[in-house]
């Protein structure tokens, strides 16, 4: 019996899940991709190919009161990388000992998180860039 090896074509943040759980052998994705799926300790990362680098930016309206990180602190935050901005965010509610009502809110919205804080659905955004 020949068995043909194929190729699948999937959404970068799908292809960690697929990866993981053994539906595929290997697959191509950014770092903050699994992490942000919670599938490094399902993976093995073979090779980083060097390119595409990207870091979580913490972003506000430039006319806004707000001019930190520390000040964004216990705010609204929407972002499309939930986990690893909640990640950095609780970092910086147990620095400042921010807790219950008082901590960080991270939201999820999955495109136009540029527009959260003008139509008064954050007061600052995270996202990879």
């Amino acid at each position: 019996m020949l068995i043909c090896p194929c190729s699948v074509f999937l959404p970068a943040a799908d292809i960690p899940s697929f990866v993981g759980k053994g539906n595929v052998d290997l697959g191509i994705t950014g770092h903050d991709v699994i992490l942000e799926s919670k599938m490094q300790d399902h993976v093995t990362e073979e090779l980083r190919l060097g390119f595409g680098k990207c870091a979580l930016q913490v972003q506000v309206p430039e006319a806004g009161p707000i001019k930190t990180v520390e000040q964004l602190a216990g705010k609204r935050v929407v972002t499309s990388f939930e986990v690893l901005a909640g990640e950095y965010f609780e970092t910086w509610d147990a620095k400042l000992q921010l807790a219950g009502d008082a901590k960080t809110k991270i939201e999820y919205v999955g495109g136009s998180v540029e527009a959260a804080c003008s139509l008064g659905l954050a007061d600052g955004i995270g996202e990879f860039r």
